[in-house]
C-alpha cells in the first residue's frame, strides 16, 4: 500500500499500481538470498568487519553530531554521553566477540 497508493494519487490505475507495487516486492527475497549469501561467505570476517562499521558510526556521531550538540552549549553532555556509551558496550560487545570467534575456530 505504502508503494500503491501514492501511484495512483499520481493518476496511475489501480491495477497498474497493484503490479508496479508487486514487481517492487519480488526484488526483496533476491536481496534477502544475496544478503545470507555475503554472510555466509564473509562469516569468519564478520566480527571484524562489524567492528570496523561500528568505528564508522561512531565517526559519523563525532563529526557531525557531537559539534551540533557543543554549538548549543551542551559539549559536556555530548562527551560524557559518547564516553559513558562506549565505556557501558565495550565490555559485552567484547563477550560477543570472542565467543563468535571461538565458535567459529571451532
Amino acid at each position: 500500500m505504502a508503494v500503491s497508493l501514492p501511484l495512483v494519487a499520481l493518476g496511475y490505475n489501480k491495477k497498474k499500481g497493484v503490479i508496479i507495487t508487486t514487481l517492487t516486492g519480488l526484488v526483496e527475497p533476491i536481496g534477502a538470498l544475496l544478503g545470507l549469501v555475503a554472510v555466509s561467505l564473509f562469516y569468519p570476517i564478520l566480527p571484524v568487519v562489524m567492528g570496523f562499521a561500528a568505528g564508522a558510526m561512531l565517526f559519523v556521531i563525532s563529526e557531525e553530531i557531537i559539534p551540533k550538540t557543543q554549538s548549543k552549549g551542551k559539549a559536556r553532555y555530548a562527551t560524557f554521553a559518547v564516553i559513558g556509551v562506549c565505556c557501558h558496550d565495550a565490555p559485552g560487545q567484547y563477550g560477543k566477540l570472542k565467543k563468535v570467534w571461538i565458535i567459529g575456530l571451532n
